[in-house]
C-alpha cells in the first residue's frame, strides 16, 4: 500500500559521509528494484558487479591504502579489472588479476 504521509517521495537516498556514501532503502524492492539497487552501489563504491556466480568480492580502505579480497567458489577462474600486488603470493598485476577457482586473492590497489 502507500502511505499518503510519504506518497511521492524518495524511497531510496543516499548521502556522501566522510569518504564513503551511506544508502538508505525505505520500500519493499522486487528482484528486479533490489538488483537496479544493489549494481547501482557496488558502481559508486569502485566494486566489480559483474555477476559471477560464487564470487565474493570486498573492498577495505584504511590509512590511504585500498585492498579488495575475492574468494572464487566456482568451477572456473574469473578475471577482476584490478590491479595492484596480491599480498598473499606477491604477484604483481597491471589491470587485472585472475582468480582461480577455489581460490582466494587480496590485492592491495594500485593508486
Amino acid at each position: 500500500g502507500t502511505w499518503a504521509s510519504v506518497a511521492g517521495r524518495p524511497a531510496v537516498t543516499a548521502r556522501d559521509v566522510g569518504a564513503g556514501r551511506a544508502w538508505y532503502c525505505a520500500a519493499s524492492l522486487d528482484d528486479a528494484g533490489m538488483l537496479a539497487l544493489l549494481e547501482r552501489v557496488l558502481e559508486h563504491a569502485g566494486v566489480p558487479a559483474d555477476g559471477v556466480k560464487g564470487l565474493d568480492v570486498v573492498r577495505r580502505i584504511g590509512g590511504g591504502r585500498a585492498f579488495r579480497f575475492a574468494i572464487n567458489r566456482g568451477t572456473a577462474p574469473v578475471e577482476l579489472p584490478i590491479g595492484g600486488t596480491d599480498l598473499l603470493t606477491g604477484a604483481q598485476h597491471q589491470t587485472t588479476t585472475t582468480v582461480p577457482p577455489g581460490g582466494v586473492v587480496v590485492i592491495e590497489e594500485t593508486a
